[in-house]
């Protein structure tokens, strides 16, 4: 399917400009402008001053537009030049453009053209300038072609039009209206047959008709064509500008960067100037989810297969460090370095034009070959073709991905380390702007985890620690409309259909007015947009299922909001994208995460087919409970319908919105019915924030944290289980800590006024019960005082003594000791406290001083470290959840079974394997537990329901105990009476000083 740009489309040299009026012929055109745009409240915006970052912000004005009755009134708009109150369109298109920066000019004219409006070739001239030849603001507008259309285009290349003049009469002044015609047809000197005067009685139908024919007879003897980039040399000698004259710099740094592609095809370029995201990056991406699933260890043991992918993944990561930025990739980053926004834009768009002219032929063939193979089913060349797509696409998507991997792969001792570390900072600029960042690189399967966390900081540092979240994400079958519709919904610029040159999940922000933050409570919208589960036509292809299901996990996992696109009723792919997204859901719920999902049916034939279609609803909902019955009984969770996954409501959570088009692209124009039922399902979906002010809204630094966990428990396999047990362990432990310190802390409080309550009250009932002179009081109170303190000697008694007795005096006969006795004694105690520590600092035998005290330390100590006493199954860990009261048991560290005396039945040696990596391999184990019959790692929980053991946190963190192992492993052997661990070679390369930094960089010991 060919495309053909705007800008580049043949048009006569004498062919009508189609301008729009100059606002009144009466009076002067400048005053005429101002007044318009003071009447439109667009004079702060002029000139060109709107721009397209300023219309992504979610506000009330935007949100509750449909209210304004009088803008939108029937009779605001009109064609009759009479009527000075009311605003012609084409005057509104006119000035919206003298408003609008030249990147939102573009993206009007975009807009129009979808619409088939006419677009503004040529623009009236504004206040102090002249009319301007709009070759730039169409440059972005690029026609798909069928076949047949192009053959048909292609038949006129060489037809050139000629000038008609079309007068549409009216009642009322119409011999007015043709005397001024008469004059203007002789001045021309117009031939009469050029000449089409329509009567008002007569109907339009006819006259189109009528004047089609006309014009069709006339596109036959004309050969002399120019396309509207020739207009530009008549333009400047007409003395007209050309808007795309300001943007010469752009272009100039863009062409320089393409130059390097040369003769190349696109795939060599990639290879030889984009190296960080090739084979070496993919590889790496590999190694990294076969480490947590180990399916392909073979004969190794887990621990040298471990051991293994970790020295590749070394060796992949230093070749990747060594690597410098090709010279393009240097220009690009620094033409994005620039402080003016807009030349930043106007470059990256001229990148944009320049990679899409440059591959459009080549892509257009291999999708012609992609869509032909997959009519004949041939796996092997539907692969091929599909990797060749990949291969062939450039895109600004992966300029910004390699410098994403730049940053990923640099180290501070880089001697371009200065220029790197603004990389995050400008990529969290082009975040607030309105530009996507990659969040999940689909080409290689992984997430850059480094940079998105550092991109997403440093956003979160420039707007004050401020970045309340709600996400939103859509998922469907690929071009099946999910960019447009976010692109409809929230005027962004998501990459649509075949547009989009990779792969993978890209998120953008939405910055909300401060008029809704308290409303929708959230700071920014995020909305991530995903490649598309894969058609049907790539489902065959290996590991198909398995991609779409670490995506659809991912995003959704992420998301507060989900938007499951289905096109078409009853679609052929539908039930495929159900058991992807409900066996997804399923695995948030398993893990607390709480969603909100709504379906929209694209190309439905009619919106009131939502209130008809009450059947297909209940097929719909049919199917989810199928899909759920599945994924649950793969989950292995007793749940039996869709609505136990998650809350869905058949009428509120359907979205029925009729196709884009009217007709078949590219001459069919935009149907507005589209953008209405999409502009009533955004409305619907910014309520998600309003309902319940109270849910917690994460930040960037929790989004990140949990993005971190998600995407660790995607790579393994047995997801539920690794993920939330994961969280609930370091959930657990931080708060088990928590509570420590407050139980601690509370103990000693208790103690401590007990010791003085005690004390005093003690003093008190002495005193009580007999009369005492004021020198008997003195001595009773300095006797009973040295006898309480004879065990804490060398401490300063006087002032203390002397206070309490000050007020034993004051309040002697009072029966209850009022506020100032209780302040006394908290001061008296604080004082005796600091001398206490003092006393112990300087002692030595601590022991005896220890001994004295009611409650002892060191047994508070062992109750804290030893916890509650039970054992990992495996390695015997003890479990370092504390206390008595909790569930589930869990170890920080876990430790080669060898050293919990599992040994190898046949040959008797200890086992060298961490339970920790068995747990998340295809290994089964026996023991007296299972009767000694082999059970799979993986579904230990069958046996040991009350114990957690998620993956090591870093590949060191086990390092110490290796150590232990390997030092000391004829003498466990001995011990245990059995035969020496064959343990692997990388362990006993360890060093002490690794073993105790594995150690203390576990624990958090610094």
């Amino acid at each position: 399917m060919p495309k053909r740009s705007a800008a580049n489309d043949r048009f006569t040299a004498r062919g009508s400009l189609g301008t729009a009026r100059c606002f009144s012929l009466r009076c002067d055109p400048n005053k005429a402008l101002l007044n318009f745009l003071v009447k439109l409240g667009l004079k702060d915006f002029y000139p060109n001053k709107l721009n397209l970052r300023s219309l992504f912000e979610i506000n009330k004005n935007k949100e509750n537009i449909e209210e304004d009755n009088d803008l939108f009134d029937e009779d605001f708009y009109c064609t009759d030049d009479s009527r000075d109150d009311k605003i012609n369109p084409l005057d509104l298109i006119v000035a919206l453009f003298h408003c609008a920066d030249s990147i939102l000019q573009q993206e009007m004219a975009l807009k129009m053209s979808m619409c088939q409006f006419s677009l503004p070739l040529l623009l009236p001239r504004g206040h102090k300038s002249q009319c301007t030849l709009m070759l730039w603001a169409l440059r972005d507008i690029v026609k798909d072609v069928e076949e047949s259309e192009h053959r048909i285009l292609s038949s006129l290349q060489d037809v050139k039009s000629k000038l008609f003049l079309v007068v549409n009469r009216k009642g009322g002044n119409a011999s007015e209206e043709m005397m001024s015609v008469k004059r203007l047809v002789k001045e021309i000197d117009l031939p009469k047959n050029r000449v089409k005067v329509k009567d008002y009685r007569l109907n339009v139908a006819e006259f189109s008709k009528k004047l089609c024919e006309v014009i069709k007879a006339s596109l036959l003897d004309v050969k002399d064509t120019m396309s509207i980039v020739d207009m530009v040399g008549k333009a400047v000698e007409l003395g007209l500008s050309v808007d795309e004259s300001k943007t010469n710099a752009q272009r100039k740094a863009a062409e320089e960067i393409m130059d390097d592609i040369k003769v190349r095809s696109i795939p060599h370029y990639k290879k030889l100037n984009l190296t960080l995201q090739g084979a070496n990056w993919k590889r790496l991406s590999k190694l990294e989810m076969e480490e947590c699933r180990l399916k392909k260890s073979g004969d190794s043991g887990p621990e040298d297969y471990k051991r293994q992918l970790q020295e590749e993944k070394r060796q992949i990561r230093q070749k990747q460090q060594k690597c410098d930025a090709s010279k393009g990739m240097k220009s690009f980053i620094k033409c994005l370095s620039t402080s003016d926004k807009e030349e930043r834009d106007v470059f990256l768009k001229w990148m944009k034009l320049k990679f899409n002219t440059r591959s459009r032929v080549k892509l257009s063939v291999l999708r012609h070959k992609f869509k032909e193979q997959c009519k004949k089913k041939d796996v092997k060349l539907i692969a091929e073709l599909d990797q060749a797509l990949v291969d062939s696409s450039l895109g600004t998507e992966h300029y910004m991905r390699e410098m994403g991997l730049i940053y990923e792969f640099s180290t501070s001792s880089s001697t371009t380390a200065d220029e790197i570390t603004h990389l995050p900072g400008l990529a969290a600029d082009m975040l607030l702007d309105g530009y996507p960042l990659e969040l999940l690189d689909g080409d290689a399967s992984n997430v850059p985890e480094r940079w998105v966390t550092d991109v997403l900081m440093e956003l979160h540092k420039k707007i004050g620690h401020r970045s309340r979240l709600l996400v939103l994400t859509v998922l469907g079958v690929q071009s099946s409309g999910k960019s447009t519709l976010l692109n409809t919904m929230f005027g962004v610029q998501f990459p649509v259909s075949s547009g989009r040159c990779t792969r993978g999940a890209f998120m953008l922000f939405l910055k909300v007015a401060e008029d809704l933050k308290s409303e929708l409570n959230c700071d920014f919208i995020v909305l991530i947009d995903t490649e598309g589960l894969r058609s049907p036509d790539l489902a065959q292809l290996e590991d198909s299922y398995e991609q779409d299901n670490q995506l659809a996990t991912f995003v959704i996992g992420l998301s507060d909001v989900t938007i499951i696109n289905i096109a078409m009723e009853n679609s052929a792919e539908m039930k495929d994208v159900l058991q992807i997204a409900v066996h997804a859901f399923l695995r948030m719920k398993e893990i607390g995460k709480k969603s909100v999902c709504h379906f929209v049916h694209q190309n439905i034939s009619s919106v009131s087919a939502h209130d008809k279609n009450m059947t297909e609803r209940k097929h719909l909902l049919d199917q989810l409970n199928e899909m759920t019955q599945i994924a649950a009984q793969m989950e292995k969770k007793p749940i039996k319908e869709f609505t136990d996954v998650l809350d869905y409501d058949m009428d509120k959570n359907n979205w029925n919105i009729p196709g884009l088009w009217h007709g078949t692209p590219p001459m069919a124009p935009v149907n507005t019915g589209y953008s209405e039922a999409v502009a009533e399902l955004k409305k619907n979906l910014l309520q998600t924030g309003k309902k319940d002010p109270c849910n917690e809204v994460s930040q960037i630094p929790e989004f990140l944290e949990w993005m971190k966990s998600l995407w660790q428990a995607v790579k393994y396999e047995n997801f539920i289980f690794s993920f939330r047990n994961t969280l609930v362990a370091q959930a657990y432990d931080n708060l088990f800590k928590e509570f420590n310190q407050w139980e601690w802390e509370f103990r000693k409080e208790i103690l401590t006024w007990q010791t003085q309550a005690e004390k005093v009250m003690k003093l008190l009932g002495d005193c009580e019960a007999s009369r005492l002179t004021e020198e008997e009081l003195t001595q009773e109170f300095e006797k009973m005082w040295a006898e309480a303190t004879v065990d804490l000697s060398g401490l300063k008694e006087r002032d203390i003594a002397a206070c309490v007795l000050k007020q034993l005096r004051k309040h002697f006969c009072n029966q209850n000791v009022n506020e100032a006795l209780q302040k006394c004694l908290k001061s008296s105690m604080k004082e005796l406290k600091d001398q206490l520590e003092e006393e112990f600092s300087n002692s030595d035998d601590i022991t005896e001083i220890l001994n004295k005290l009611p409650i002892k330390p060191q047994d508070e100590l062992f109750k804290q470290v030893f916890g509650c006493g039970r054992l990992c199954p495996f390695c015997k860990a003890p479990c370092e959840a504390g206390g008595k009261e909790h569930k589930q048991h869990h170890a920080a560290i876990h430790r080669p079974q060898g050293l919990g005396r599992v040994r190898c039945i046949s040959s008797k040696k200890l086992v060298d394997s961490l339970c920790t990596t068995d747990v998340h391999s295809d290994g089964k184990f026996r023991n007296s537990d299972s009767k000694w019959e082999l059970h799979p790692y993986k579904d230990y929980n069958k046996y040991y329901p009350d114990w957690i053991i998620p993956p090591d946190p870093t590949p060191e963190a086990s390092d110490y105990w290796k150590y232990v192992l390997v030092k000391y492993n004829d003498r466990f052997a001995e011990e245990y009476e059995a035969e020496q661990a064959d343990v692997p070679e990388a362990w006993r390369r360890l060093t002490k000083e690794q073993a105790l930094k594995g150690l203390s960089d576990a624990f958090n010991m610094k």
